[in-house]
């Protein structure tokens, strides 16, 4: 049984409880607090000493590993982390209710995941990372993070299909260098405040189409403030 209070989803699991999920996959339920419940309302825990789930992902600490439960797409946000590089340890530090997830690789270098008090996945920069594949985070139907509001990827060329098409709250997205953007980009969104596309001169069809359907003005060459983005997160 699933109920809404304010603008936040419970299910009921066996216990005869309520808990608040993130995403829902394939009748499985991704709750906070490294809760997953499923379709007879089993409540699995994952250990807290070693794992963080946020939304359907998960960071292995022990192991230095992040990893998707029950993805059963082709979800390109893992393929983002992991095109960076092999994992040489992963930080977690908090920012007021807010934490910051700092996976480094060789070099010294680092991307950030922000995740909110609920453990929703709610901002992502990645510095390094050059291509994003389709279907990032894109369908909400397969358990895609929908709470994402700040994205930077200031050094990615191309973007494929459906990036983001879920998402109707992301407020910030830094694509600099992007030449090439597919289909269905941020197709639901209706939220967008700061946009940064200056080189873009490819897209493909149905881009920001909630936003043009809401006569919404979103300029191709919008001025952006690096400092605007992940403000709250920066160290």
């Amino acid at each position: 049984m699933v109920i809404k209070m304010k603008n936040d989803l419970y299910i009921r699991g066996c216990d005869g409880k309520f808990y608040k999920y993130n995403v829902r996959f394939n009748h499985n339920y991704f709750c906070n607090n490294n809760i997953v419940i499923d379709l007879y309302g089993n409540i699995i825990h994952i250990s807290s000493e070693r794992y963080i789930l946020f939304d359907r992902y998960v960071v292995d600490l022990k192991e230095n590993k992040i990893f998707g439960l029950d993805l059963k797409t082709d979800d390109s946000f893992l393929k983002s982390i992991n095109d960076v590089g092999k994992i040489e340890k992963i930080e977690i530090v908090k920012k007021g209710k807010n934490k910051i997830i700092k996976v480094y690789y060789k070099n010294n270098i680092f991307i950030k995941i922000g995740i909110d008090e609920n453990n929703s996945l709610i901002a992502y920069q990645n510095n390094y990372v050059l291509e994003i594949a389709s279907n990032f985070m894109g369908i909400e139907e397969m358990g895609a993070s929908t709470n994402l509001k700040y994205v930077s990827l200031p050094n990615v060329k191309k973007v494929g299909h459906n990036f983001l098409g879920a998402n109707k709250v992301l407020k910030k997205l830094d694509l600099r260098n992007v030449e090439i953007i597919g289909n269905a980009f941020l197709w639901q969104n209706n939220s967008l405040k700061h946009l940064n596309l200056p080189n873009l001169r490819q897209v493909g069809n149905y881009f920001l189409i909630s936003l043009k359907n809401k006569n919404m003005k979103v300029k191709k060459y919008q001025k952006f403030k690096k400092a605007s983005i992940f403000k709250r997160f920066m160290l």
